[in-house]
């Protein structure tokens, strides 16, 4: 079907890829198929379906990016295996030259000002092409909601509001800043120093120029949004 409809970029929307590691190795198996008709593919991937050779197997069933789920640094350690293997696979991603785009979440009650720090100093260090940042939502129904509920840390049950600004919480947190930290996070990320910091720490970009021309156009344009925010912050 993918052959048929004759598009030589297909991204997979599923929340993740495949369920496990085995249903992932078979799936890309089945996608080297399209490698012959010069159809490149994107997904949305667990970190935790990676293993040590599964960006070369990415690379091999024609893959050129993916979106990989962070949450918060701040627990990231005990839902992988270590922080440096989340460094190890970003690093083989882009060395076999699959652009990356990794989204973090913000809000959870653990989280610190160390946090937001920790978060901008792991996107530059690592060259990290795109990232989204996110406030925590407990949408109804979850589990994350009733633990929230039944310790009254909700502050609206106007689900019209969870529809909201990244940078506002429908949660009660510790940080009565978290606002102002979170505005800052994302304007400290999109100077063009730390863009270009972040273009420096990509290893993906010594190995593909052509590569860092898209990836520039969609940082400028991420650029140019961020700063018109941040004027409209200061009216």
């Amino acid at each position: 079907d993918i052959i048929k409809a004759g598009n030589k970029q297909v991204f997979f929307s599923d929340a993740n890829i495949a369920p496990d590691k085995k249903t992932l190795t078979i799936f890309l198996k089945k996608l080297r198929k399209i490698k012959k008709e010069r159809i490149c593919w994107a997904s949305n991937i667990s970190l935790n379906l990676f293993e040590e050779d599964t960006p070369a197997f990415l690379k091999e069933s024609n893959c050129n990016h993916v979106n990989i789920g962070l949450e918060s640094l701040t627990t990231l350690e005990r839902k992988i295996p270590s922080l440096k293997f989340a460094e190890s696979i970003i690093h083989k991603l882009h060395n076999v030259g699959i652009t990356i785009k990794a989204c973090f979440i913000l809000g959870y009650q653990e989280d610190t000002e160390r946090s937001f720090e920790f978060i901008k100093e792991f996107i530059i260090n690592n060259g990290l092409d795109f990232f989204d940042i996110a406030s925590l939502v407990p949408y109804p129904g979850t589990k994350l909601y009733n633990y929230f509920k039944n310790n009254e840390l909700i502050k609206t049950f106007d689900y019209d509001r969870y529809i909201i600004e990244s940078n506002k919480l429908v949660t009660k947190h510790p940080l009565e800043n978290y606002p102002h930290l979170f505005n800052n996070l994302l304007f400290n990320l999109y100077t063009l120093k730390n863009i270009y910091l972040r273009f420096k720490n990509n290893c993906l970009f010594k190995k593909n120029i052509s590569t860092i021309f898209y990836v520039l156009f969609i940082n400028l344009i991420n650029y140019f949004s961020v700063m018109s925010y941040k004027k409209l912050q200061k009216k």
